[in-house]
C-alpha cells in the first residue's frame, strides 16, 4: 500500500510532533535501582505497571533506565494536555508501533482520518481495530510507555481506550504509565485482583542506602551516619532534592582547592530555605551570564530542539551551548532514539523555577512579548497547536482567538477539539465576540461533546455578531448548524426556516449552500 494511503490525520495537518514519540536518552552517572527495577521485571507478565507521584520524584528516569535494559522492544509517548483527544491518542499509539513494524497502520490510519465524532460515542470501535491489527502484525511482546499521563485529565474517553487495550491484548502489549495521580482505569478500580504494580512516591524515595551509593558513585565520597541522617531530615529522600544537592556538591569540589575536603555538613546546612528553589539558584548562579540567560529564555519553550532554539535565539549559540549543559546539568535531559535529531527538556520543577526568574528579572511584559514573539513565529509556520499556548499565556487573548476562528476547523477536522475546547475556554467572552467565527467552531466542539444547549446558545450568539459584521458566509454556516441541530431533535419546520435563510446569504455554487441541501434531503428523508 502506497505511503500516503496510511498518513494519520494528524500528520497531514501538522498536528503530529514526533519528538513526542523519542525516549530518555540515558543519563550520565545514573544510580541503579535494583530495589525499584526488580519489581518491575517481576511484574513484566502483568498487562500494567503504574508509576504515581508528584513532580521530581524520578518516575521517568526509572522507567526509561528500566526499558531502556529490556530485551522487548519498546514505544515511548510523551503525553501532554493535547492528547486527551481519542484520534490523536490513537494516531501517536499506532505511529510509535509502527516504528517498530513499518507494515503496521493500513486499518487504523484511514479510520482514523475519518471517525472523528464516531470515536466520541464508541471509542471501543477504534481500540478493537488497533487490538486486532496489533494481533496481525506484531510478533513479539513490547512495551508501550505512557509518559506523563496525568496531562490528559480525568474526563477524557481515551481511559475508555486504555481499558479496551488492557483487557483484550495484555499478551502482547505491557503498558507502563507514569502520572502524578492515579487514573480512572478500570483495572485500577480492581487492584485487589493483583493485576497491576503501582510504584508510589514512598516507593522512589532514596533509603539511606541509595543515597550513601548515589554519592559514592558521583562523587567518591562516603558519607557518615551523621551525614546520612541529615540528608534524610533535608530531603526526605527525595530525588530531585537529592541531586540539586549532588551538583551543588561537585561544582563546589571543582571550584574549590582539590587538597580541601569536602564540607558536605556545611553544604546541607544553607539549604534552610525551601529545599528545591535553594538548590536550584545555588546551581544557577554557578553559571556564567551568557548561560543563565540561554537558560532563562528557552524556558518559554515547551520543547528544546536545537533548530526551533537557533531560530528563535540566534545570538544564544544554542547548537554549542545546549549539548554542554545537558552533559553537567541534571536538569537538562535528551530526548533521541540515535537515529535522528535530539531534543532537550528542562526537569519542569527547573523549567518553573527559570521561568520565575526569567519574569523577576526582565518584568511581566517583557515575558508576556517574547511569548508573543514565539507566538509569530509558530503561526508563520502554520502551527497553530503550538503558538495558542503562547499567546493565553501572554493574555493575548484577541490574537488568540483570530487564530481560532481562521484555524479552528482544521483542529475539528483533525480530532483535535478537546485541546482546541481547552484553549477556547481560556480566552474571555470579549474577544471570542470580537472575532465571532470562534464561536461557530467553540459550539461545534460543544455539539460533539454532547452540550447540544450550549451549541444552540453559542450559535444563535455568532448569528447575530456575524450578521452585525457583515460575515454572510460565516452567518449562512452558523444558520446551517442550526439546522442540523434542530434536525437532530425532530424539529424539521424549524430546520426548514433556518436553511432557508442561510440559503438566501451566500451563492448557490458555495460548499455552504450544499452542505444545506444535504442537510434538506435529510429531512425530507425522515418525513416521507
Amino acid at each position: 500500500m502506497p505511503a500516503t494511503t496510511k498518513q494519520s490525520p494528524m500528520q497531514d495537518r501538522n498536528f503530529f510532533l514526533r519528538t513526542k514519540l523519542l525516549p530518555p536518552r540515558a543519563v550520565s552517572e545514573l544510580l541503579e535501582r535494583p530495589r525499584l527495577t526488580e519489581r518491575l521485571e517481576a511484574n513484566m507478565g502483568a498487562p500494567i505497571t503504574m508509576v504515581a507521584a508528584d513532580a521530581g520524584c524520578g518516575k521517568t528516569t526509572l522507567i526509561a533506565d528500566f526499558v531502556r535494559n529490556q530485551n522487548r522492544k519498546s514505544v515511548w509517548y510523551q503525553l501532554d494536555h493535547t492528547d486527551a483527544d481519542p484520534v490523536v491518542f490513537l494516531g501517536y499509539v499506532a505511529r510509535g508501533i509502527e516504528n517498530l513494524y513499518p507494515d503496521f497502520g493500513e486499518a487504523i490510519f484511514p479510520y482514523l482520518s475519518e471517525a472523528n465524532e464516531e470515536m466520541l460515542r464508541v471509542p471501543e470501535r477504534a481500540a478493537d481495530l488497533l487490538i486486532n491489527e496489533i494481533l496481525q502484525s506484531v510478533e513479539q511482546p513490547f512495551i508501550l510507555v505512557l509518559d506523563d499521563y496525568h496531562h490528559i485529565g480525568r474526563d477524557t474517553v481515551v481511559h475508555k481506550i486504555v481499558d479496551r487495550l488492557l483487557q483484550y491484548s495484555s499478551d502482547l502489549v505491557h503498558l507502563i504509565i507514569t502520572t502524578r495521580d492515579v487514573p480512572p482505569l478500570a483495572i485500577m478500580r480492581r487492584r485487589t485482583q493483583s493485576a497491576a504494580l503501582v510504584i508510589d512516591r514512598d516507593d522512589l524515595l532514596f533509603t539511606d542506602d541509595e543515597v550513601r551509593e548515589l554519592f559514592r558513585k558521583t562523587l567518591n565520597v562516603e558519607l557518615k551516619d551523621e551525614e546520612i541522617a541529615e540528608y534524610r531530615g533535608r530531603t526526605h529522600g527525595w530525588i530531585t532534592a537529592l541531586q540539586l544537592v549532588r551538583q551543588v556538591a561537585e561544582q563546589e569540589m571543582h571550584s574549590a582547592n582539590a587538597a580541601a575536603p569536602l564540607d558536605l555538613h556545611h553544604i546541607l546546612q544553607l539549604s534552610e530555605k525551601d529545599i528545591f528553589d535553594y538548590f536550584a539558584e545555588e546551581v544557577f548562579a554557578r553559571e556564567s551570564d551568557e548561560t543563565r540567560s540561554l537558560l532563562m529564555h528557552l524556558s518559554l519553550l515547551e520543547s528544546l530542539q536545537l533548530d526551533l532554539c537557533s531560530a528563535l535565539f540566534p545570538d544564544l549559540r544554542c547548537s554549542a551551548s545546549l549539548p554542554e549543559l545537558a552533559q553537567k546539568n541534571v536538569f537538562l535531559t535528551v530526548a533521541g532514539d540515535g537515529k535522528s535529531s535530539e531534543e532537550y527538556r528542562f526537569h519542569p520543577l527547573f523549567r518553573d523555577f527559570l521561568v520565575r526568574r526569567l519574569r523577576a528579572e526582565t518584568g511581566q511584559a517583557r515575558v508576556a512579548d517574547e511569548r508573543n514573539r514565539i507566538a509569530e513565529y509558530f503561526l508563520a509556520n502554520r502551527k497553530w497547536e503550538m503558538a495558542l499556548p503562547y499567546l493565553l499565556d501572554a493574555q493575548n487573548f484577541d490574537r488568540a482567538a483570530a487564530v481560532i476562528a481562521e484555524t479552528g476547523g482544521q483542529w475539528i477536522a483533525a480530532g483535535a477539539f478537546t485541546s482546541l475546547g481547552f484553549f477556547v475556554e481560556r480566552v474571555s467572552e470579549e474577544s471570542l465576540d470580537c472575532f465571532p467565527r470562534s464561536l461557530l467552531h467553540k459550539a461545534e466542539i460543544a455539539r460533539l461533546q454532547g452540550e447540544t444547549e450550549k451549541s444552540s446558545t453559542l450559535l444563535h450568539r455568532a448569528v447575530k455578531l456575524l450578521s452585525e459584521s457583515g460575515d454572510a458566509v460565516g452567518e449562512a454556516e452558523a444558520l446551517h448548524s442550526l439546522a442540523s441541530l434542530a434536525r437532530r431533535h425532530g424539529r424539521h419546520t424549524e430546520a426548514f426556516e433556518l436553511l432557508g435563510r442561510a440559503e438566501a446569504l451566500v451563492p448557490a455554487t458555495s460548499e455552504t449552500f450544499m452542505k444545506c441541501a444535504n442537510t434538506r434531503g435529510l429531512c425530507h428523508i425522515v418525513l416521507e
